[in-house]
């Protein structure tokens, strides 16, 4: 999907309308983003520092990164096997070192239990992470809920990768920029993309 994705958006740099091409794709699937007269492509992107992913551990990958004056925006591309898997999930829980939900007693690896997420406290060399911090304008008030054992973690599964590529671009973008996240997939395989998306949006999003 990398190789697709690239060779896609990077052909767009030396197209003479590729700015346009890029303008007419937001208007149809980000329409609060505006168009823009010159648009900054950037691949495989990573910035450790916008999430607090410094330290161990694997850091947020944007496909692509559009940057104009007035917005910014994270392209995610799958492409048909990656989009029949869909979006990925935290990799706490499919180590075993979290017990799958947001509360005391999660961590299962060093037993802190001063936070609801092991994400929040140092580990090693892994920095703690800012997803629930920064999350806190965006996200409903029923994500920040202590829960208990049994019940499930609402970052985990498909919104943990969806959580930071939102919060990625809502991070980044300054004060008088807009910003999305777009997901790009082929049509006969997006079934199980848009039904994550849609449950993103209705549990999690404000």
């Amino acid at each position: 999907s990398q190789v697709f994705c690239i060779s896609a958006f990077g052909r767009l740099r030396s197209l003479p309308d590729g700015v346009q091409i890029l303008n007419r794709l937001l208007a149809a699937t980000a329409p609060n983003i505006p168009p823009a007269t010159r648009w900054d492509l950037r691949f495989e992107y990573e910035d450790r520092d916008v999430l607090g992913e410094t330290g161990q551990g694997t850091a947020t990958n944007i496909d692509v990164f559009l940057v104009s004056s007035s917005a910014v925006v994270c392209i995610e591309s799958k492409f048909l096997y990656d989009a029949n898997e869909g979006f990925g999930g935290c990799g706490q829980f499919n180590s075993g070192d979290c017990a799958g939900f947001h509360g005391p007693g999660s961590d299962r690896k060093t037993g802190a239990k001063e936070s609801l997420c092991r994400l929040e406290i140092q580990d090693g060399k892994r920095d703690p992470r800012r997803y629930w911090q920064l999350s806190r304008p965006y996200f409903q008030d029923t994500v920040y809920r202590a829960q208990r054992k049994g019940e499930t973690c609402p970052l985990s599964a498909s919104n943990y990768q969806l959580m930071r590529n939102f919060l990625f671009a809502a991070t980044t973008a300054r004060r008088d920029q807009e910003f999305g996240v777009v997901a790009m997939v082929p049509e006969k395989t997006a079934a199980k993309v848009k039904a994550q998306v849609g449950a993103f949006r209705a549990e999690v999003l404000t």
